[in-house]
């Protein structure tokens, strides 16, 4: 719910997580079929590209929440172009994510669910993957 919530409204947020994701639920409970058939195959590519061109196809390396939910928003915001990318591209702008300093261990002390927080992270993620 977080992925598919954060990758197409991520800008929205303000701060509380709890509401931002019960509001997310409400607006799509009735989502057409095109929609929710969108929703999945986006959820679905970020999931494969992230298997077979960041991880080499095996299991992605432990990462902070805030880490992962930054690289899938910032893969499915940019899947089209990223998809044409080679591994070696790839990795590359995962170990940039990775390696932010948005994504250290004392950067993530402050609250992982701050307004400017999240949205600064994934902001960050998607430039990185653009």
């Amino acid at each position: 719910m977080r992925f598919i919530a954060f990758s197409e409204k991520f800008e929205s947020y303000r701060g509380r997580l709890t509401k931002f994701l019960n509001d997310y639920m409400e607006e799509s409970r009735y989502i057409e079929e095109e929609k929710k058939n969108a929703t999945l195959t986006s959820f679905k590519n970020t999931i494969d590209l992230i298997y077979t061109k960041i991880c080499n196809q095996k299991a992605l390396p432990k990462l902070s929440k805030a880490a992962s939910e930054a690289l899938y928003t910032g893969i499915s915001k940019n899947y089209d172009n990223l998809n044409e990318e080679s591994e070696t591209q790839l990795i590359k702008r995962f170990d940039s994510l990775t390696s932010d300093p948005l994504f250290s261990v004392d950067s993530l002390k402050g609250g992982l669910s701050s307004k400017d927080g999240v949205v600064n992270r994934l902001s960050k993620s998607v430039q990185i993957f653009s």
